[in-house]
Parts: C-alpha cells; structure tokens; sequence
C-alpha cells in the first residue's frame, strides 16, 4: 500500500484513493493521496511511504468502508462549496 503525504504521524485526510492490481503478494494495491499533489511532489521518493492498511485506517478511519472494493477501484472525496 501506497500513501503519497507530507506528515505521516497525524490524521490524514484522503481526497482519493485508487485500488489496482497489487505487483505482490503483500501488496494490497491501494495508493492514497490527499489529491492536490502536483506532478513533481510525487515524483519525489522522499514524499511517499509505504504504510500497512491498518496504519492508513487509524490515520484515515473513513477509508475502512472501502478497503475490501475491487481492483479498478477510485475513490474522490467530495467536498461541497460554503457559502
């Protein structure tokens, strides 16, 4: 598992998250991102951090719902305008 942020020790919130076919066995297949991250943020190594599924969960507890969903799974968190 996959999760791309800048501070990894407080709640995290996930904008999108994506499920796709896992390269081993150990791999669950999800990658999360907040979903602002430019091009260049995740193409530094030192931006990404491989995390156990129950690691992401106590950080992001929302995406619990969602861990069993297939493979071809993507996720964006919605976020209605205020007023």
């Amino acid at each position: 598992m996959l999760c791309v942020h800048e501070d990894y020790g407080r709640r995290l919130e996930v904008g999108y998250m994506v499920r796709e076919e896992a390269e081993r066995e150990e791999d669950s297949g999800w990658s999360f991102m907040a979903g602002n991250e430019d091009d260049e943020f995740i193409e530094d190594y030192k931006n990404i951090k491989l995390l156990s599924i129950a690691e992401m969960c106590q950080m992001a507890p929302e995406i619990q719902e969602h861990i069993d969903k297939l493979v071809g799974t993507a996720l964006i968190r919605i976020i209605p305008l205020m007023n």
